[in-house]
């Protein structure tokens, strides 16, 4: 690798113009950049980048019209910079942010903890998690990561990664202890996802095989201590994308019988396809994503190559 690297470095070194090239671009790349805010209780947040930081800075502030406070400054994490913020997710209260950091380009994942009020992190720390988010009770009481189990120490960054499992983790306490919540344990090539219910009441998991979109749909009621989870799409015939719920109602953006994709409404007492209803029929242009936001949906739709937003 240093050999090719030498190799590359000196044949782009001898390119004619390639410092007024960089300086070009360095110009172009430099404007500052932001993230829309997003509202975690009392405190908002949202990432800003100066220009030319390789990495965007996570802010807090309780007024989005004012300076936040930096929370979280993933080019203060290696002197070298080859520490990265991979993902992050943020507790319903505002209290807390598990955030997942990669070393040297590596897929491997480790979750920490963060308290907004002192920005210091908490002991919690979670290992061989691999390119999955979390998602938070809305008590802040833990949350739910996927995990891979640890490889061999000389096959750290090469194994196959195989039989992913959804667990929860319970703050404050060692990952040994945290609770096999999913898995598949008859094809090892499963992969996981999960994510709690806006209202806290339920658990739905998305699971996919290889390299397959398509995916299978669960629910487990976190509402009744030790509840089974149930499926709601039980084969992966289509994609299935959870966007949000009213109540036992859940909408689901899919592409099964709409290749440009519709949103369609299961009532998890009656999910089979018969009872299922259509709330957002296939256009001419393709659905790309839904919002459930104050009880209205949002529809993002690709159209002549951009983006349209329509209120449905």
């Amino acid at each position: 690798m240093q050999a090719q690297g030498k190799l590359s470095s000196d044949y782009l070194a001898a390119l004619p113009h390639r410092a007024e090239i960089a300086r070009r671009l360095t110009k172009i790349w430099n404007f500052e950049r932001w993230s829309a805010p997003e509202k975690y209780a009392s405190n908002w947040f949202y990432t800003r980048n100066d220009g030319l930081q390789n990495q965007a800075v996570l802010f807090v502030t309780p007024d989005p019209a004012t300076t936040g406070r930096a929370l979280l400054d993933p080019n203060t994490l290696s002197p070298d910079g080859t520490v990265s913020l991979r993902t992050r997710a943020i507790s319903a209260d505002g209290r807390l942010l598990a955030y997942a950091l990669s070393n040297g380009g590596s897929d491997w994942q480790i979750w920490h903890v963060r308290e907004m009020a002192t920005g210091t992190d908490l002991p919690d720390t979670l290992r061989w998690s691999k390119a999955g988010d979390a998602t938070w009770l809305k008590d802040g009481s833990g949350f739910y990561y996927t995990v891979f189990d640890a490889p061999r120490s000389a096959d750290a960054l090469k194994a196959a990664n195989q039989y992913e499992k959804l667990y929860f983790h319970k703050l404050g306490t060692p990952q040994s202890q945290d609770v096999l919540a999913y898995t598949r344990s008859d094809d090892r090539d499963w992969f996981v996802g999960a994510e709690v219910t806006d209202d806290g009441h339920s658990l739905v998991i998305q699971a996919n095989h290889g390299d397959e979109v398509q995916n299978t749909l669960l629910v487990q009621d976190l509402s009744s201590a030790g509840a089974a989870i149930k499926a709601v799409i039980a084969k992966p015939t289509a994609v299935y994308g959870f966007v949000g719920n009213i109540g036992s109602e859940f909408f689901v953006l899919t592409d099964d019988a709409a290749p440009r994709y519709r949103l369609i409404a299961i009532d998890l007492a009656q999910p089979d396809a018969r009872h299922r209803r259509t709330v957002v029929p296939e256009g001419h242009d393709t659905l790309v994503a839904v919002r459930l936001v104050g009880g209205q949906l949002v529809a993002q739709y690709l159209q002549d190559a951009h983006s349209a937003v329509l209120r449905a």
